[in-house]
C-alpha cells in the first residue's frame, strides 16, 4: 500500500504540473522562476518589543513554539515538458507547519532529553496555482545543531547546520538543513533550506505520456517565527 501511495503522490504532482503548464501557456516559459530566500526573517517588531526571555527553565532550556500563522514552507522542483527542463519555482507557500524547538538559552544547542520536531503539511502546497490535495505530512526530528558563534550579537544572523531525520510517507531518511537564524529575547526566526531526492523515500520516477515528468530532486525551504513558551 505504501508503494501505491508513493506512486499516487508522484502521479498527482505530475498531473498538477501538466495542468499548470496547459493553463499558463507561453508566459510560463519566459517568466522569472521563484527564488529561494537567503536570510532569516527579521525579528517582528511586536515580538521584539516584548522580548525578555522569561521562559528559560531550570536547566537553561527554552521551548520555542512555532507560530504557524507567521511561518511557511515552500517546495521547489523542476518539471520537464517535451524534453525541455523548466524550473517551476514549484509551489505557493503553506502555513501548515507546527512544532517546538527545545534550545539552550546560550548557544542554541538542542536539549538531548526532548525531541525537537517540526511538521509540515504538504497537502496545501500548490504548483502553478493548482492545489496538491495529497494529505502528505513531512515530519523532521532534529538531532544536532552546529555552527553557533557566540561572538555574533543578539538579533544578528547566525549560520548553522541542523541535522536529523525526515519522515515522509513512512520512510525515515537522514537530512541536513542549511540554517540562518536570529534570536532576540523570547523570539526566534529561522530560514532553513534542504534538498533531497524522491528515491530516498521510495518514490519512483514518473513520466506522463512521455511529455511531462517531475524531477527527482526537490528543495524544501522553511521560514519559521517562533516564540518562547
Amino acid at each position: 500500500m505504501n508503494a501505491l501511495r508513493h506512486i499516487a503522490v508522484r502521479v498527482l504532482l505530475a498531473s498538477v504540473i501538466a495542468a499548470a503548464l496547459a493553463g499558463a501557456g507561453w508566459w510560463f516559459f519566459v517568466r522569472d522562476t521563484a527564488a529561494l530566500a537567503t536570510s532569516a526573517p527579521a525579528i517582528p517588531a511586536d515580538l521584539q518589543e516584548t522580548s525578555t526571555l522569561s521562559s528559560v527553565d531550570s536547566s537553561g532550556i527554552v521551548d520555542y513554539r512555532v507560530l504557524s500563522d507567521r511561518s511557511d514552507a515552500t517546495l521547489f522542483a523542476d518539471a520537464t515538458l517535451a524534453g525541455l527542463t523548466i524550473s517551476s519555482g514549484a509551489t505557493d507557500a503553506t502555513s501548515d507547519i507546527s512544532g517546538t524547538l527545545y534550545l539552550s538559552s546560550e548557544g542554541l544547542t538542542l536539549d538531548p532529553s526532548r525531541y525537537s520536531v517540526l511538521t509540515v503539511g504538504l497537502s496545501n502546497l500548490e504548483i502553478g496555482g493548482v492545489a496538491t490535495d495529497t494529505g502528505v505530512m513531512a515530519t523532521f526530528t532534529a538531532t544536532e545543531i552546529d555552527g553557533y558563534d557566540p561572538a555574533i550579537p543578539e538579533g544578528e544572523e547566525q549560520s548553522l547546520q541542523l541535522s536529523g531525520t525526515l519522515d515522509l510517507l513512512g520512510v525515515d531518511a537522514p537530512l541536513t538543513w542549511n540554517v540562518k537564524a536570529r534570536v532576540a529575547g523570547d523570539a526566534l526566526t529561522v530560514l532553513a533550506t534542504t534538498s533531497f531526492n524522491y528515491t530516498a523515500f521510495n518514490i519512483p520516477a514518473l513520466s506522463l505520456a512521455g511529455s511531462v515528468s517531475v524531477g527527482d530532486d526537490v528543495t524544501l525551504q522553511v521560514q519559521l517565527i517562533a516564540l518562547a513558551a
